[in-house]
């Protein structure tokens, strides 16, 4: 399929590294973007090469010596591209030449790195071997791209599974999360893969003991469930005074999580706090879920070129319940919301579209989040803020 690349870098004294690169473009048919035929602009130059970024399918960007002359941001222009793109969640394809660089510019390719962060980077020596690394992986990209995603259908899968794999906690408030990779090969984990010993270790380690805060206790054992597609790993029991934690992998790189609401030490606290859904602790279990659904993407075949995602999440159990802090001490009496909001809940409405660098820093992904729960719950009067007690 034809497609737009955007070609970035700097100009003066690049003409035979651009037009090596744009060549190259040509050669598979692709349409080369370019600053130099955007023509007269009503606007500045450099806001049409944002333009031209925004509605290109995929970046290119060509690194030499030279940062390139400061703009109004403060930044380069081959700069504010590379970020244009990456907010996009664009597949972004890098290529860097040997030598030496101004500190600028070095400081600048640092953050390029590699795969990890959902980018492809080359190096190249000459004009013309530039071309050849070009070609590469545009022809790489494209016969690993698989179809692309939408929302409504990353929403389908999502609801499709949650049941099966994640059932929601009985008799009390839980969250059940999940992200899917927007571009879909034929399998991200093949069959043997789903079940190898290997991929149980590396997962329960990264839940147990990986980046705080952990998505499962370790006060706990890890049991797992194969299922015909998917590898499940789950904490705790109706037994347990804990509550149950669940992390799934599918085939098509789907992670699905979900997790009681409530502590330990709410359980005692009060009758009244029972009927507060806490948002702290809300938080928190997203913010472990994302972090190791990040570990899993880390780990899978560089050649995937994993840029952009679809998360969606669920409030299950939410029936006659606030949402807010859980306040110390405790209240002595409320009123029970009379909201109607649908159990289970999905926030938000239609699956958000998330790029790898939310996902390597998901703090803000998940204060986007809690606020959306926020806004739900005070529109419905169901929002508690430890001040009211009549609602």
């Amino acid at each position: 399929m034809r497609k737009r690349i955007f070609l970035s870098s700097v100009m003066r004294g690049f003409d035979t590294e651009r037009s090596a690169a744009k060549d190259a473009i040509e050669t598979l048919r692709h349409e080369a973007i370019m600053a130099e035929d955007f023509g007269a602009k009503p606007h500045s130059s450099q806001l049409a090469c944002l333009e031209g970024v925004r509605t290109s399918d995929v970046y290119v960007g060509v690194f030499g010596e030279r940062y390139g002359e400061l703009v109004q941001s403060g930044l380069s222009p081959t700069e504010e591209e590379f970020r244009e793109a990456r907010r996009r969640g664009m597949p972004i394809l890098c290529f860097i030449s040997k030598g030496d660089k101004e500190p600028r510019q070095e400081k600048f390719l640092q953050e390029i790195k590699g795969f990890e962060d959902g980018y492809f980077v080359a190096f190249y020596s000459e004009p013309a071997n530039l071309g050849k690394e070009v070609i590469r992986a545009l022809n790489d990209l494209s016969t690993t791209e698989g179809r692309m995603l939408d929302s409504a259908c990353a929403m389908k899968i999502f609801a499709s599974r949650f049941d099966g794999c994640c059932p929601a906690e009985r008799g009390s408030p839980s969250l059940r999360m999940a992200i899917i990779p927007e571009r879909q090969t034929s399998e991200y984990f093949a069959p043997k893969v789903l079940s190898s010993e290997d991929l149980r270790d590396q997962l329960g380690q990264s839940l147990l003991f990986g980046a705080k805060p952990r998505f499962f206790t370790s006060t706990l054992g890890v049991e797992h469930t194969d299922g015909e597609d998917y590898l499940r790993l789950h904490q705790g029991s109706d037994r347990s005074s804990e509550a149950q934690r669940t992390f799934a992998v599918f085939h098509d790189a789907a992670l699905l999580g979900a997790v009681g609401l409530q502590r330990e030490r709410d359980r005692s606290m009060s009758f009244m706090t029972g009927f507060i859904i806490d948002q702290e602790l809300t938080a928190e279990q997203l913010l472990s879920f994302f972090r190791a659904a990040e570990e899993v993407f880390t780990g899978i075949s560089e050649s995937q070129l994993l840029s952009s995602f679809y998360a969606w999440i669920q409030l299950c159990g939410i029936e006659g319940k606030y949402f807010g802090k859980i306040p110390s001490p405790a209240p002595n009496g409320m009123s029970m919301p009379g909201h109607q909001l649908s159990d289970p809940l999905g926030i938000p409405k239609e699956c958000l579209r998330v790029t790898r660098q939310q996902l390597k820093n998901p703090d803000e992904l998940v204060g986007d989040l809690i606020e959306r729960i926020v806004r739900t719950f005070r529109a419905a009067g169901a929002y508690y803020t430890g001040e009211t007690r009549g609602w």
